[in-house]
């Protein structure tokens, strides 16, 4: 699995999430607790999946601290498991849209 399936997977299981470049790392960002007001959306919680120098993937709740940071051997079971974690939430799928 790639980056792009992986998005492409996040989304089709309901979560936002985008690709997001920081120098030289190709992560990825989960968002849940959709707030909007007019044409401008914020969110609550989010989560950061990026490399590791030993070329695992992990996790980073860089918002509530609702999920454990994480290390994975690949980036299929990283989504497969932010997956079932954020499902397990309520507070991800709340908001006001």
């Amino acid at each position: 699995m790639d980056r792009k399936e992986a998005i492409a997977a996040l989304i089709a299981a309901g979560l936002n999430a985008r690709a997001r470049d920081r120098h030289m790392d190709k992560n990825i960002q989960i968002f849940g607790g959709t707030h909007s007001r007019g044409p401008i959306e914020a969110w609550s919680r989010m989560v950061e999946l990026y490399t590791a120098a030993d070329g695992s993937w992990r996790t980073l709740d860089a918002s509530s601290g609702e999920l454990d940071n994480q290390s994975f051997e690949s980036l299929e079971a990283a989504v497969s498991s932010m997956i079932v974690q954020i499902r397990s939430l309520p507070a991800w799928s709340e908001g006001d849209e």
